[in-house]
């Protein structure tokens, strides 16, 4: 009895070995049927997969990889929690909107300047030109401004003086120019201004009325300059 009592128990543990291995197998490996849907283009799927905090890092770059739906990519670009798959998904972000909303919006500043890199929106770029707290991220988006309002609002009012100075090369409008050359704190900001305007209203103000000396002079040896005489 005791030997048969034994062979029963040793059948019965083999069959919870296979038993386990057959369908405790699928448990141990959930990732069977994430592969099946990373591989899909079920862009629903995909999106879902790349959001997944349970699911590996690798897995989900690759459920990113392969998104092309611009809506779901700017979600995952936005909400995903590890910068990893922010990243990949600004990389193949497209949409001037959604890049302006991680340009502006993400904690991390590689991934605003990756966003600023890819945008051509001349307002989403004044909006990091003229609010994001990093001075390189500004001057990066500043590279890419050419309207001349936001140009003159960051020439105004940036508070890195070599900001406001790149700012003010780019200007053409004479006006925003002269503000410039009138309000800046900056003395070589405002002699800069003074030498960029064509403007002979605006010099003739500077030259008679301003309060600084190097001003007043400065204007007044501009406005020669470009009437064709020289300075006494």
């Amino acid at each position: 009895m005791p030997r048969c009592k034994f062979m029963m128990l040793g059948c019965l543990l083999g069959t919870m070995l296979m038993t386990s291995s057959l369908f405790g197998s699928s448990a141990l490996r959930p990732t069977d049927a994430t592969e099946t849907q990373v591989a899909s283009d079920d862009q629903a799927s995909l999106g879902k997969i790349a959001l997944d905090p349970q699911e590996t890092v690798n897995v989900r770059i690759s459920a990113v990889k392969r998104l092309t739906d611009q809506s779901i990519l700017g979600k995952v670009a936005l909400a995903a929690k590890d910068s990893r798959i922010r990243i990949v998904a600004v990389e193949a972000l497209t949409d001037q909107y959604l890049l302006g909303q991680v340009a502006t919006k993400d904690k991390r500043s590689r991934i605003r300047a990756l966003a600023v890199d890819k945008l051509t929106d001349q307002d989403l770029l004044g909006k990091v030109a003229i609010g994001d707290e990093r001075p390189a991220i500004r001057m990066s988006a500043l590279a890419k401004l050419t309207d001349q309002a936001l140009l003159g609002s960051v020439a105004l009012h940036d508070l890195e003086p070599k900001i406001r100075l790149t700012a003010l090369k780019k200007l053409t409008d004479q006006y925003l120019v002269g503000k410039v050359a009138k309000e800046d704190k900056d003395l070589h900001i405002r002699l800069a201004a003074i030498d960029a305007l064509t403007d002979p209203s605006i010099l003739t103000s500077l030259g008679d009325s301003d309060d600084s000396n190097e001003i007043r002079k400065a204007a007044r040896n501009r406005l020669k300059s470009l009437s064709g005489g020289h300075e006494s």
